[in-house]
């Protein structure tokens, strides 16, 4: 019987054009002594060159900030937090850090509030804050009642104007601590040493033939795991250049990612798999018209789960730009594994097996046609990356299963983490770390990271299927269910307290989360359901930005618990796809219902209509943006209770900005700004 396990040919031959190194800093040092002045990475901005530095530079600059660093006080080990949007020198502060030998932990510079880096900075003990100086200036007074004092809290666009001496750490030393992207209540920091780093992106290296002296274009957040080690340090050790924009341009404008592809002959770039569908949805013919992307070799598609019908809008639309279809990479991988972990080789399409969805459910794979009813497609992500292995295992027996069963992914290898972070010995037993022991296939015992996620091997090629706990990824962000569930039922008197259960949408599915909210009895005979649903919807846009959310109302015991009271998030989804919920109310519509008492309200009240043709084109924009239907708007309630997200705020952004020449800042939609309010914004620049 053939067992669900690949492995990979070793690291023994390093990629071509690429020097044997220890550290990223010592590939640094090498490449600052043979190319001083070759770009290492250029910002780019509004498609213009905004700075770059060399390899040179980049060593000058990263060994002045470390000596500035070492001069005010940062000391060996000590976690330093790095807030800084995608920039030089957020790249130059890292490598500061890592020079230093202290841990730098990236972080997203706060926006509303500073609640997800709070934790942060408590849960590392972190003992400085690094930051530009615009958001220096922002984050100041959010950090009352931590342990940092101000001075500890340093700006560091100055040039500090010194040297600090050579790299001393070891290849086993700490080199960064990445905190998994999304909002939890309980951070986990995963620990990832120097040769962790190393093996990660020489193994992604050699896995794409990157080489040294070509080009790669990025947009994705420095922060977050997928932009940092992925395209940062990727291209730092592969010597390639890196051409990177901010986030936010790419999501105003999404054809200034293409575009720079094709101004700056990229072979290499990537992102979630909605970058590709917000690609396809935004850009129009005459972008198209002026686009060749023959010359994108890898289109890298991970970070959250691969969309077949994403991948095939996207090459229909791009196909006459000489996009290929082959050019897609999609890959798996994990911060616990320092980034990648599989990924179908380059120039090779990727295959889609459909998959029964009954059997699925029972853990067998049964592969139908594409025609077939009741199937489920997947995309493979790829074989396994050099000098690491993977299995499929059991979640509860914690045995190998054979190929074509559907199982927990388990990945082993030089990429893996020691563990999660944990600054004091006696809080050990309360994180629990994601290992478990497995012989191979000689007796001996080898440890393995449980990944949580689950998939199936075929023909040497990895499938994911889904999770076994119950994260919620969207947009490549995670989200943990309790949070949103806790946000939910806080949101109205008349939902049971903990009585709600957040769960993914099906990938077929146009939103991306299903609530499902249990009525207190005694409220059940005198609920608002439009006013509920909208409470809880306006809850999650506010706290996370999130939108897309569907909301059941079910009558008091109806959620699936265990016999010890713990909702059962997968048990909830599957009643949901099967239809078992028998549910007061069930509003999927792409829109927020305001209450009873203003629908009957709205021809007598003015103050939600439009009173000039600023406000009318507002009010058809967010309409149109938010998928919600233009009756259901009023021109007086704050634009985030109306289910915006992040990505929504920024779109919002550029059309107006383009229209009037006027920039509505993201605080305001967090300020609670209306359509009307923007109108007189517009009316006052």
């Amino acid at each position: 019987m053939r067992t669900a396990i690949i492995p990979a040919p070793s690291l023994s031959t390093p990629a071509s054009g690429v020097t044997v190194a220890q550290t990223i800093l010592e590939r640094l040092r090498i490449l600052a002594e043979e190319r001083p002045d070759t770009r290492a990475f250029v910002h780019l901005q509004d498609g213009q060159v905004a700075g770059a530095l060399s390899y040179g530079a980049l060593r000058s600059r990263a060994g002045s900030i470390g000596a500035g660093l070492q001069s005010i006080g940062v000391r060996h080990g000590e976690r330093v937090v790095l807030l800084f949007p995608s920039s030089l020198d957020f790249i130059a502060s890292f490598l500061a850090c890592q020079w230093i030998g202290a841990i730098p932990v990236p972080a997203y510079p706060p926006q509303r509030d500073a609640l997800t880096a709070r934790r942060i900075i408590t849960h590392c003990e972190a003992s400085w804050v690094l930051a530009s100086t615009a958001v220096h200036h922002r984050i100041v007074s959010k950090f009352g009642g931590l342990s940092l004092s101000p001075d500890r809290l340093v700006a560091v666009d100055t040039e500090f104007g010194a040297d600090v001496g050579e790299w001393v750490a070891t290849p086993h030393e700490i080199a960064l601590l990445q905190y998994t992207s999304g909002s939890t209540s309980a951070p986990k920091g995963v620990v990832l040493t120097h040769a962790n780093l190393l093996a990660n992106v020489a193994a992604i290296t050699s896995h794409m033939g990157a080489t040294s002296g070509e080009t790669a274009v990025s947009w994705l957040p420095m922060y977050h795991d997928m932009g940092l080690i992925g395209m940062v340090l990727g291209s730092l050790y592969s010597g390639v250049t890196l051409y990177f924009m901010a986030p936010t341009e790419f999501v105003r404008n999404p054809a200034r990612w293409l575009q720079a592809i094709v101004e700056t002959k990229a072979r290499y770039s990537g992102g979630p798999n909605f970058a590709y569908q917000h690609c396809v949805d935004r850009i129009g013919p005459a972008v198209i018209a002026d686009l060749d992307l023959s010359g994108w070799r890898v289109a890298t598609n991970g970070a959250e789960p691969v969309r077949s019908a994403v991948l095939e809008a996207f090459c229909e639309k791009f196909a006459e730009c000489g996009f290929s279809r082959k050019a897609f990479l999609p890959c798996y991988g994990l911060a616990e594994s320092a980034l990648m972990v599989t990924g179908v080789p380059v120039q090779d399409q990727a295959a889609v097996r459909y998959v029964d969805k009954t059997g699925l459910k029972h853990g067998r794979v049964v592969f139908r046609t594409r025609s077939a009813a009741g199937i489920q497609p997947f995309v493979s992500c790829g074989s396994v990356i050099s000098g690491h292995d993977l299995v499929i295992a059991d979640p509860a027996t914690e045995e190998r299963l054979p190929q074509n069963r559907c199982g927990e992914i388990w990945v082993s290898g030089p990429s893996v983490t020691p563990g999660y972070w944990v600054a004091n010995a006696a809080d050990a037993p309360d994180q629990p770390q994601p290992f478990a022991m497995l012989n191979n296939h000689d007796g001996e015992p080898k440890r393995y990271l449980r990944t949580g996620d689950l998939g199936f091997v075929s023909d040497g090629q990895l499938f994911v299927t889904g999770r076994i706990k119950d994260l919620i990824i969207v947009r490549g962000l995670n989200y943990h269910p309790q949070d949103l569930e806790e946000a939910a039922w806080r949101s109205h008197p008349a939902i049971e307290p903990s009585g709600v259960i957040a769960f993914q949408a099906e990938p077929s599915n146009p939103l991306d989360i299903i609530l499902i909210a249990e009525i207190r009895r005694e409220m059940l005979n005198k609920i608002d359901s439009a006013d509920i649903v909208a409470a809880m919807r306006s809850a999650l846009s506010s706290e996370f930005q999130l939108a897309g959310i569907a909301v059941g109302l079910v009558r008091p015991r109806a959620l699936p618990r265990t016999s010890s009271g713990k909702v059962q998030r997968s048990r909830a989804s599957d009643m949901h796809a099967d239809g078992e919920f028998d549910c007061l109310t069930f509003d999927d519509r792409l829109a927020l219902p305001r209450t009873t008492t203003e629908l009957l309200a709205a021809d007598a009240d003015a103050a939600i209509h439009p009173r000039s043709e600023t406000e009318a084109w507002l009010l058809e924009l967010v309409a149109r943006n938010l998928k919600i239907d233009r009756d259901l708007v009023r021109c007086d309630t704050p634009i985030i209770d109306l289910g915006i997200d992040s990505l929504s705020q920024l779109q919002l952004t550029h059309e107006i900005s383009a229209k009037f020449g006027v920039e509505i800042e993201v605080e305001h939609y967090f300020d609670g700004v209306s359509i009307r309010g923007v109108g007189q914004l517009i009316e006052n620049a």
